[in-house]
């Protein structure tokens, strides 16, 4: 089956071919799922919804609790990187007009 995955580096979605087993929604919590990351099998009610794997519609596959922390770090990483590159263009902005004032 066929999702979309999200790379939080180029801020783009990319195919993704997800393991046998993975699912979107169950009514039956004790439902034996595949973690759509990994692959590991764990029961619906105890998965995370994924940060990262989609359908195009934007509705979020079952991750364990393992991959759904490396997700998680990977969006606070790239957020921190984002913040801090818009940090040094603004203290570069601000020396700028600085700069002109002097």
């Amino acid at each position: 089956m066929k999702a979309q995955k999200w790379n939080y580096k180029t801020k783009k979605y990319y195919d993704y071919d997800l393991p046998e087993g993975a699912c979107l929604y169950s009514d039956d919590m004790d439902k034996i799922v595949a973690c759509a990351q990994c692959g590991r099998k764990i029961t619906f009610g105890n998965g995370y919804t994924s940060r990262q794997i989609h359908t195009k519609y934007g509705f979020r596959y079952v991750v364990c609790e393992k991959c759904y922390e490396k997700e998680w770090r990977e969006e606070q990483e790239n957020d921190q990187n984002r913040q801090g590159s818009i940090q040094d263009k603004n203290s570069g902005r601000i020396r700028l007009a600085d700069e002109k004032t002097r």
